[in-house]
């Protein structure tokens, strides 16, 4: 997982529970105290799980409500702060979503060993898109609360749903 990811959780830990909070979470995730990531530095992903496990345990927060957390961090004030290019090229958050793809591949073309999820995409109605998970890491629930976070981010109302650990349902409302 790149160093980016970690930085944006360091600013919610902070911003929930301050700086004592964040080194705890690093020492109970087997970190060095004061640990500083790199944006392009790869973090093993057993390690930046550990992270959100202990991140969770420490907040008192389940997967679900620490997803929706990062969600809501990373689309509307860390992801629009480093990849302001991005978020002004679409036009709404049905565009957004359906060049997912693409726009990871584009952010991650010069990262090495950059491995973003990728999404396989089904229309089951004109307004329903089922929004088909592909990572290893199991984290679903980020990608549900970023889907959420879109939704703010453009002003519409999407109703979001995970529907598994490999799919997620989102309904143009």
């Amino acid at each position: 997982m790149k160093g980016t990811v970690i930085t944006c959780l360091r600013e919610i830990v902070i911003n929930a529970g301050g700086e004592a909070t964040w080194q705890a979470c690093l020492s109970a995730a087997d970190f060095e105290e004061f640990t500083v990531f790199h944006l392009a530095e790869d973090v093993p992903d057993h390690k930046a799980l550990a992270l959100i496990r202990a991140i969770c345990a420490k907040l008192g927060l389940t997967l679900e409500q620490a997803g929706d957390a990062f969600g809501e961090h990373w689309v509307n004030v860390y992801g629009p702060r480093l990849y302001k290019h991005l978020y002004g090229k679409y036009a709404n958050a049905r565009e957004f979503f359906l060049n997912i793809n693409e726009m990871h591949a584009r952010v991650t073309k010069h990262l090495a060993d950059s491995r973003p999820p990728r999404f396989r995409l089904e229309w089951m109605g004109p307004n329903t898109l089922v929004m088909h998970y592909e990572s290893h890491r199991g984290l679903i629930d980020v990608a549900v609360g970023m889907a959420r976070a879109m939704g703010r981010y453009y002003g519409e109302r999407l109703v979001v749903t995970k529907l598994s650990s490999k799919a997620l349902r989102i309904v143009f409302a």
